[in-house]
């Protein structure tokens, strides 16, 4: 409903103005030149949200490219990447009680609408570039509120035709598919929805006993708990919980939470207790072509493991789930004096199984790199906050013998990271720069992987991190305090960018090239970027090799790492 400043409804008259305001005209004559008729300046902040481009068609020269993005306004906006015009908004329904307080402009916090990160889900039946309804191909994006609320919404952005001028508007009307609303009787511990979707196609049972079919999926965390703001540490509801919902048409598959009484199928995993803000890593662990397995950290700085595998019984559908914690990389004691070790995990995980018998006794392994840092509190200096790489041994599936949700007995293990109340079982790579040798090499080969510590005065990970030809890669940000009222400037804080071996926490890059040599150093392991908080490194992939993006506050940064692309694997089948 559109509503007045006393919450009751609108007149005729002022419906039809708030209206004219939300489409841009300027009906309160904002720029005093007496003139209400015409256009105003609408694009509202998309202070968390980053746009996603999608390719619809055009030539490899001359592509068609439109921009999607979420602004706290409560729209979702589309615009074309060729010429900057903004080519329509859509505003969800809810997202209509805003207008009346933003056409307002009053002081106090800041209004949030849509202001996730968009995921697009797009099947082009004949890979050649260009999306053709008639062919049966679609786009389609799904998007969370972040601060704004707790609803997810898709849209089907499917043009009506093929789109061949990249300067043209139009074409494509944005269609809402499905709306997810937390606190609903499927989705009641769903709290604010940080969580970017993580799309994927899962094996799942059906109602003839031992049959399983494919089916598209989103995955998601719980999201935010407002009340893990001003620096609470500890388990707290909404948002311990994992969801994995259809993704044509928004329906409920399965959640996993402590606690979550849900109407759906469901696995009450005891260790699920604390808010998960952070998106997925979904993998395919068997190499089979869906995806069966996903790690998840939360804001008690645990990581968890979920596998899933299709139901089978018989009458039944759907999947069924076993999870287990993998890792506790914070103290959870409560102690006001290991504040220190209050680490949360604001960022989904990167994973990369690894097959290597110089840095460990055993060879095969998965990897799960994991980054701190209070995304809530960018300024926090009190918390000291690392980078994780742990190995997980147990490649194959968890076994669950009586399928009660929990691994067997005696056959997984929780990775204890460095605390102050433990010194854990990782190595520590934070001074590292050659490979490792003797009495470091054997120490590395028996951990459960390694960690970093980010030494910079309140330094933390904002970004989540990324695997790419063995290295991995994240950045950080150094706040420099608030404000400094001799200059009425905003001290704004800067980024670094790091790369490392992903085995050993090793220097990879020649980040400095201090001595005009190719000598590697400590002071390698970053390198400086602008003011503001970073974006994670983007990698461009071009036929000449991979360049990382890195946004900031100044505007983008650059880094060629000098990689060559990576290798993927191919899989055939012979009879």
């Amino acid at each position: 409903l559109l509503l007045a400043d006393d919450g009751g409804l609108l007149s005729t008259a002022q419906r039809s103005e708030l209206i004219a305001w939300i489409r841009g005209i300027d009906v309160d004559d904002e720029d005093e030149d007496g003139d209400t008729t015409e256009n105003r300046f609408t694009f509202s902040d998309p202070l968390h949200s980053s746009p996603v481009a999608i390719t619809f068609g055009g030539t490899e020269a001359a592509p068609v490219i439109k921009l999607f993005l979420g602004s706290n306004d409560g729209g979702i906006r589309m615009i074309n990447a060729f010429n900057g015009e903004e080519e329509w908004v859509f505003f969800p329904q809810d997202m209509l009680r805003l207008q009346t307080d933003l056409r307002a402009n009053r002081n106090g916090d800041h209004l949030y609408g849509v202001d996730g990160v968009p995921t697009q889900w797009i099947f082009d039946f004949d890979q050649d570039g260009i999306i053709e309804q008639s062919d049966g191909d679609f786009v389609r994006i799904i998007v969370g509120q972040r601060r704004g609320g707790t609803n997810y919404y898709a849209l089907d952005v499917t043009p009506s035709s093929v789109l061949t001028n990249p300067n043209a508007t139009g074409g494509i009307t944005p269609e809402l598919m499905w709306k997810i609303e937390g606190g609903s009787a499927d989705f009641p511990n769903l709290g604010q929805t940080w969580s970017r979707p993580t799309l994927a196609t899962i094996r799942v049972g059906n109602t003839t006993e031992g049959e399983t079919e494919l089916q598209d999926v989103i995955a998601f965390g719980g999201g935010y708990d407002v009340s893990q703001d001003d620096g609470f540490f500890g388990p707290s509801s909404p948002g311990n919980a994992v969801y994995i919902v259809d993704a044509l048409t928004g329906e409920l598959v399965f959640t996993v939470s402590a606690d979550d009484p849900g109407v759906g199928d469901n696995l009450e995993y005891d260790e699920m207790t604390c808010p998960i803000p952070s998106g997925l890593a979904f993998f395919d662990s068997s190499g089979d072509g869906t995806k069966d397995r996903m790690y998840v950290g939360d804001l008690c700085g645990q990581v968890h493991r979920i596998d899933i595998r299709p139901n089978k019984d018989a009458g039944s559908d759907g999947i069924k789930a076993t999870a287990a914690l993998f890792a506790q990389l914070s103290e959870l004691d409560p102690d006001p004096d290991l504040v220190a070790d209050h680490r949360k995990i604001f960022f989904r995980p990167s994973v990369v199984q690894v097959l290597n018998t110089e840095f460990t006794t055993t060879a095969r392994y998965d990897l799960v790199a994991v980054v701190t840092g209070l995304r809530n509190n960018p300024l926090n200096v009190d918390v000291s906050d690392r980078v994780f790489a742990l190995r997980d041994f147990h490649v194959d599936v968890l076994t669950d013998t009586d399928e009660d949700g929990e691994p067997d007995a005696g056959t997984y293990e929780t990775i204890q990271g460095p605390t102050d109340a433990s010194l854990g079982t990782l190595f520590d790579a934070t001074t590292l720069v050659d490979d490792p040798e003797d009495a470091d090499l054997t120490e590395l080969q028996l951990s459960d992987g390694w960690y970093i510590d980010l030494l910079g005065t309140g330094e933390k990970a904002l970004a989540a991190p990324d695997i790419i030809s063995g290295a991995l890669t994240f950045t950080t940000y150094l706040p420099e305090g608030v404000v400094d009222f001799s200059s009425c400037s905003l001290a704004e804080g800067s980024g670094l960018l790091y790369g490392v071996d992903v085995l050993t926490g090793g220097v990879v890059f020649n980040f400095d090239d201090a001595d005009g040599t190719d000598e590697l150093t400590l002071s390698d392991k970053t390198f400086t970027l602008g003011g503001g908080i970073p974006s994670s490194a983007v990698p461009i992939f071009q036929e000449e090799g991979i360049t990382f993006l890195i946004g900031g506050g100044g505007g983008a940064s650059t880094f060629n790492p000098d990689l060559s692309l990576p290798k993927g694997r191919t899989y055939w089948y012979q009879q």
